[in-house]
């Protein structure tokens, strides 16, 4: 995100473009990049386990299953949090 900013600084190109805009873009555009090179990773590389994304690592290890989570445990809270958090920061500036 700093070298677009950089580049739109220094050249003047993207100046037309909101810069909320231009960060949702360019998290996007991350976005796209990084499930491009982890599918194009060799298997060997991604064979072990510790550095694997598993739906697992979503659950806390401290209950183990055995109780509960309390409302502050859940990821799905928090997510959305987070998600309104930045809807409502957007719509503030738009």
């Amino acid at each position: 995100m700093l070298l677009v900013v950089f580049v739109r600084e220094l050249f003047g190109l993207l100046a037309d473009i909101n810069i909320f805009n231009l960060s949702g873009v360019v998290f996007v555009v991350s976005l796209l990049v990084a499930t491009v090179v982890s599918r194009l990773t060799p298997d060997e590389v991604a064979a072990d386990p510790d550095t694997l994304w598993r739906r697992e690592l979503l659950r806390d290890p401290g209950d183990a299953g055995t109780e509960r989570a309390g409302l502050g445990r859940t990821v799905g809270l928090w997510y959305a949090v987070l998600v309104s958090s930045f809807a409502a920061i957007y719509a503030a500036f738009w």
